[in-house]
């Protein structure tokens, strides 16, 4: 049976997508709601914050409790817990009584659900797929963040036309269709021992020591963490190239979406690569390529080519994430998984105001041309790193190699 005949996988796919494009939907909604509002830009920005700030202040506590509750119960509860906060926005619309405060408050509230369902879903996944499927499993995440990447924004303008409120009524019905796909599931969501006491010390570093500890795994998200650095900030480094060379808004749009498309071919391809080359060589081709593609934005490109460049790139960085997250799952104790995906996804928030920041600073001292050299420089090192890293090639600790294709 390969990864699309099981029912429980199927209504877990399901499920990750409705959610995955609904928070995609709520990252612009959001803003456009406080803007329309209030007016104000920074409302705006507040509203942005209260969602992803959780995802770096709770992820660590949050990855304890994975461990030790039952994910079944964390994962309805998050989802339910969103579909009440969300359902008052237009309520509250309808009623006159929506305020900036409230849309902060609805924010916060589903940026806590958020972290919570998010690291839930990963931690519980070897639960649901045979180990043979993990490679798989974890490129379809992949495939579905991007699929949401390219299919939320323009939802949630097209709703936001139609009425202010709009996408919220669409994101809290999306919040119960997961509820529900996660009831369904038939498959035990929590490992087989029992949990270990709480020990909230120990439990607040497990992750950071576990990467740290394992020689394959730190390499792995050193490379992911140190490679996200540049690709913060590449929207604007895109936009900013694309508008000085001529493109217009709509050809800012379709560069956009070329690069979406780029990242969910490479999720899809990622499985096949690692299985037929294996992973030290995967990750090699896939800095190698990053360096050669990278500096061609300083080229002057049209804005297909330039499309064309990032989708390259896009692919690249999906197979680094999915080598990641298929060994971290088939390569650590599935009943720490909650507490080591929690410490990944706090180095993966972490990383964005710094990479954001640092890509507005270059742009500003060196101009967009100079900051494409530097961010290739970066990705010269990390190429250096991957080819030569003794850690790559460390024995996987017991991890599987066998890696599967959907």
């Amino acid at each position: 049976m390969n990864l699309w005949g099981s029912r429980d996988y199927r209504l877990w796919w399901l499920g990750n997508l409705v959610s995955t494009v609904g928070t995609a939907m709520s990252l612009i909604a959001y803003p456009l709601l406080v803007l329309h509002v209030t007016g104000s830009a920074l409302g705006a920005g507040i509203a942005a914050a209260c969602e992803v700030g959780p995802y770096a202040l709770l992820s660590l506590p949050v990855g304890a409790l994975v461990d030790r509750l039952p994910r079944r119960a964390l994962l309805i509860a998050a989802s339910l817990t969103s579909l009440a906060a969300t359902g008052t926005i237009p309520l509250a619309h309808g009623f006159g009584l929506l305020t900036s405060y409230l849309i902060y408050g609805v924010a916060l509230v589903n940026g806590c659900a958020g972290v919570v369902f998010s690291i839930t879903q990963v931690a519980a996944l070897p639960r649901i797929v045979p180990e043979d499927w993990l490679g798989a499993a974890a490129g379809q995440s992949e495939v579905i963040w991007n699929l949401a990447s390219i299919l939320g924004p323009p939802l949630a303008g097209l709703l936001i036309t139609r009425s202010a409120t709009g996408p919220f009524v669409v994101d809290a019905l999306s919040f119960g269709v997961v509820a529900c796909c996660v009831a369904l599931v038939r498959a035990r969501l929590n490992a087989e021992a029992p949990p270990a006491p709480v020990d909230w010390r120990a439990d607040l570093t497990l992750g950071a020591h576990r990467v740290a500890t394992n020689r394959r795994l730190r390499a792995l998200t050193l490379i992911t963490v140190a490679g996200d650095l540049p690709f913060a900030g590449i929207a604007i480094l895109i936009t900013l190239l694309v508008r000085r060379d001529g493109g217009s808004p709509t050809g800012t749009g379709v560069v956009f979406a070329i690069a979406a498309a780029g990242g969910v071919l490479g999720a899809l391809l990622a499985p096949r690569i690692e299985r037929h080359i294996g992973l030290v060589a995967a990750v090699v081709l896939r800095g190698w390529a990053t360096v050669a593609l990278f500096p061609l934005l300083a080229l002057g490109l049209a804005p297909v080519w330039v499309g064309l460049v990032w989708a390259g790139l896009s692919v690249a960085i999906s197979m680094m994430n999915v080598i990641q997250m298929r060994y971290m799952l088939t390569g650590m104790p599935e009943d720490e998984l909650g507490r080591i995906q929690a410490f990944v996804t706090l180095l993966s928030y972490a990383v964005l105001p710094v990479g954001t920041l640092g890509t507005g600073a270059l742009i500003a001292w060196l101009g967009p041309h100079g900051t494409v050299l530097v961010d290739t420089a970066l990705m010269l090192v990390l190429a250096v790193y991957g080819t030569v890293s003794r850690d790559l090639r460390a024995a996987p600790d017991g991890a599987s190699v066998a890696v599967s294709a959907c």
